[in-house]
């Protein structure tokens, strides 16, 4: 239970998933990992949810879930509870399982961080998993990637972009061959396998448990993280069957604004030169890329503009040879005006851009307000470090997923449905 001690900054303590946590304030504010922070932050309100059910006026108790139990893919080691906390009531037969999501406002969260060859194990005790779709999340979840383009023939490892691709030791999807991106979405778009995939990722993990039969979110729209007055709770089951309306789609990277500036010094630095003391305040281009004609001053926009030429224009006034492997990110279309923005001495060209929608720019999938992306950075090689990385918002599933909705409202109202007999057993009727 949350006790209040006595001494300078502490704020708490709690106990959850069988341990003892000394909270203070100072380690909560000041944590330099933003990881770290929020994995505090999210056990402190479990521990809080939990304290709420257990004081509300209902014959309800709610006890931390055990969190390390047995896998349903793996001998050597247990695995992740998808339960934070267990309720009970004279009431149920069985206690129900609640997963705790406490994020940021508007923020997407991680909801599931899997080993991509356990969740293609636990696929494949209902489906056999393809052999081009394990390459295909080899090459796409990232670990080894220029021994996998070797290996698989792939003649193509030294045009792949150096930063986003060759750098994070993964390929975007435009970048793996059709063939495996074609086996990837038959598969996980079948019926079957996605049910299976949605209950691993907001259900039960790779758990030989039932599951979790809640989720419940803190709205911190309304007063921030970390609140039990305002709540969203959902019945998993039927949030699964919601998702699975939905099928597997590409995303795209798609930022609103691109410093044009920085993405040439970005370039240089990679390339191991030293950028110019000096940047041309004009620019002069051609869609072609051939004669630079055209001069861009006082806010005229261009129509196009193909900005690795204008990084290769660069080069050559800097008397560097140009290589077709310090090419990132290929070229856009304007979207809106290129400025020229001066604060002080500071000039930088600030570039509306609008992405094309081609594949070799999609970096995850979505399957309705879930997303999927490569787990990290990508700076260690391991297939161990580039895991599956499922995340999702509030708002998302409340605008996919209205009819999953059990409560709104406190934690204590809650609890209150669970001791009217609202919630039986295993089965929200």
């Amino acid at each position: 239970m949350l006790s209040a001690q006595n001494g300078e900054g502490y704020c708490g303590q709690y106990s959850t998933k069988g341990i003892i946590f000394m909270i203070k304030e100072n380690l909560i504010n000041d944590l330099s990992v933003a990881g770290e922070k929020g994995r505090a932050e999210g056990y402190l309100f479990e521990e809080q949810v939990a304290e709420a059910i257990n004081e509300a006026p209902y014959k309800v108790t709610a006890v931390p879930a055990e969190q390390l139990v047995e896998s349903a893919v793996s001998s050597r080691r247990g695995t992740k509870n998808k339960s934070d906390i267990e309720v009970s009531s004279p009431k149920m037969d069985t206690p129900i399982g609640i997963s705790i999501k406490n994020p940021a406002p508007r923020g997407n969260i991680q909801i599931q961080v899997i080993n991509r060859k356990n969740l293609l194990a636990q696929l494949g005790t209902i489906k056999k998993v393809p052999k081009e779709v394990e390459e295909f999340c080899n090459l796409f979840f990232g670990g080894n990637l220029e021994d996998d383009c070797r290996r698989l023939g792939i003649d193509r490892y030294g045009l792949l972009d150096l930063q986003w691709e060759r750098r994070r030791n993964r390929a975007y999807w435009g970048s793996i061959p059709q063939e495996y991106q074609e086996a990837f979405l038959d598969y996980f778009n079948d019926s079957e396998v996605k049910k299976e995939t949605v209950k691993t990722v907001i259900k039960k993990g790779v758990t030989t448990l039932p599951g979790a039969e809640i989720m419940l979110w803190c709205d911190s729209s309304v007063a921030g993280k970390g609140k039990t007055e305002h709540t969203v709770a959902f019945d998993i089951d039927k949030l699964v069957e919601s998702i699975c309306k939905h099928e597997w789609r590409t995303s795209y990277r798609k930022p609103d604004s691109f410093d044009l500036d920085k993405y040439v010094k970005s370039v240089f630095k990679q390339a191991g030169h030293e950028l110019p003391d000096k940047l041309p305040d004009e620019l002069t281009f051609d869609q072609a890329g051939h004669e630079w004609h055209e001069r861009l001053t006082n806010h005229e926009s261009p129509k196009s503009f193909d900005i690795d030429e204008y990084v290769k224009h660069i080069f050559k006034q800097a008397g560097h040879e140009w290589s077709p492997e310090y090419k990132l990110n290929g070229s856009w279309k304007v979207k809106g005006k290129l400025e020229r923005k001066v604060k002080g001495e500071v000039k930088a060209w600030k570039v509306k851009v609008s992405y094309p929608d081609e594949a070799s720019e999609c970096s995850g999938l979505h399957l309705g307000p879930i997303t999927l992306q490569m787990k990290g950075s990508g700076k260690k090689g391991t297939a161990e470090y580039h895991s599956m990385q499922f995340n999702a918002s509030l708002n998302a599933i409340l605008l996919a997923c209205p009819e999953a909705v059990i409560h709104k409202g406190s934690v204590s109202e809650l609890a209150g449905l669970i001791d009217e007999g609202k919630l039986k057993g295993k089965k929200i009727i």
